[in-house]
């Protein structure tokens, strides 16, 4: 049946209310179509009269296929107090890439979480991100090295955040999530994040700066250094799965049995605080004609194209992933969630069975188009950014860097951005990258 938006915002408001005493609880719904988006004028679904409706206190609105859940009160803490309440009914099915079946995969599930679509932040958001990050740390540089300009042939501008207090992006995200947690939550005693380094220490740091006991989950052979790093931080590290996504999922069961919050990897909190390093390079660089991204769930690029949004720029924004982990390269491009090996050894950050469905629906609407890069492209530019800047960086930060030079015959006469995200590698990785000796 049809189904308009402001009957369904009725709807769920009269729900709310009616069963004040039970804002856990979540109604299922079998998925027959419908659009994830802020417009969901023509969304259509059949409640499942046959189903017993079994109660869950899940944090995150997930049920086994085929199943789709409304999302919830509890969920909606997540939400700005701005959002219309609304049931998410995302209409994109999961497909599985070749060679995505395994024996031991876990069904996919449908994740909602924001009522019909992320809304990207505004400049004055941003602006007030920004007033988070900067009590902890300052603005990052952004550089054009003349080495870096002769290689790619064109003007290059370099977007510098390994140079954050944890050497990568990610603590500006964390801190505006957590700081929002603490303003919202007064009472809560701690915080839970799936990772395979640099969110962990981003949400590791946060939380001892806003007294919050800090639970890491990273899949089994994580990098040493950057589980050195986390503890350092003072976070309990826990070893679980075999990739990130079975971490994710260990981790929101975890959350839920603790009670403490989800901080999960895609969050418009953290959209705001990667904002924040966009909007630096935005307003300080020259124009510019393209920027690079890479894309490990999508918080970065999003962050990105919502200060270019907030600033009425053209600037074009390109996503890089790595081709040993195409799940986002493959979704963009097929206009559906797709489900892919994540087999790189170079590009940890990159490393992606599953893509986020808000996240790509943020970069279907704003990305120009992905690029994948292969081990060697992202090793080479690895060492290139060495040779030129004196930088070190990991291999998912290089990855941008891979795609302008695999692209520079088109880049000539542009000005180009390329965001440098990260620079934690583990030493004896880097070494043989730095001596050739490193094979994927």
């Amino acid at each position: 049946m049809q189904v308009r938006r402001d009957f369904l915002q009725t709807q769920v408001v009269l729900f709310v209310a009616m069963h004040a005493a039970h804002l856990e609880e979540m109604l299922p719904f079998r998925l027959l179509g419908g659009q994830l988006g802020r417009s969901m004028a023509a969304a259509r679904f059949k409640r499942n009269d046959n189903d017993t409706g079994e109660k869950t206190r899940h944090r995150n609105c997930e049920a086994p296929e085929p199943f789709v859940h409304v999302c919830n009160a509890n969920t909606f803490q997540h939400l700005r107090l701005s959002y219309p309440i609304l049931p998410a009914l995302p209409g994109y099915p999961i497909m599985r890439a070749a060679g995505a079946d395994r024996d031991d995969a876990r069904p996919l599930r449908s994740v909602l979480r924001y009522a019909g679509g992320m809304i990207l932040p505004t400049l004055s958001e941003i602006e007030e991100a920004q007033s988070v990050v900067y009590r902890q740390m300052p603005p990052t540089p952004q550089y054009s090295w003349p080495l870096i300009n002769q290689r790619l042939g064109t003007e290059t501008w370099i977007k510098h955040e390994n140079h954050t207090p944890v050497g990568a992006f990610k603590l500006r995200g964390a801190l505006v999530y957590l700081e929002w947690l603490k303003r919202t939550q007064p009472d809560l005693a701690g915080v839970v994040a799936a990772t395979r380094g640099n969110h962990g220490q981003g949400v590791g740091m946060a939380a001892r700066l806003f007294g919050l006991k800090a639970v890491i989950v990273v899949p089994h052979g994580n990098s040493h250094e950057k589980n050195c790093a986390m503890q350092s931080q003072g976070v309990e590290l826990i070893e679980h799965g075999n990739d990130f996504q079975e971490s994710l999922e260990f981790a929101r069961e975890l959350a839920k049995e603790r009670s403490f919050a989800m901080v999960d990897s895609f969050h418009e909190r953290l959209v705001m605080g990667t904002a924040t390093y966009a909007l630096e390079f935005f307003k300080v660089a020259p124009p510019l004609d393209v920027v690079f991204v890479p894309i490990g769930l999508g918080s970065s690029i999003c962050g990105a194209a919502a200060a270019r949004n907030a600033l009425g720029l053209t600037t074009e924004i390109v996503g890089v992933v790595a081709a040993a982990s195409p799940s986002y390269a493959l979704s963009f491009s097929q206009r559906i969630i797709v489900e892919a090996p994540a087999t790189t050894r170079i590009a940890d950050g990159l490393a992606c069975r599953i893509p986020n469905a808000f996240a790509m629906e943020i970069i279907w609407k704003n990305v120009s188009r992905i690029v994948e890069v292969s081990e060697n492209e992202i090793v080479a530019a690895m060492r290139a950014y060495y040779q030129d800047t004196h930088n070190v960086a990991e291999g998912a930060a290089a990855s941008a860097l891979a795609a302008t030079i695999k692209e520079r015959s088109n880049l000539k006469g542009l000005r180009v951005g390329i965001v440098f995200s990260g620079g934690n590698v583990d030493a004896s990785v880097f070494a043989q990258v730095l001596s050739g000796g490193f094979t994927s």
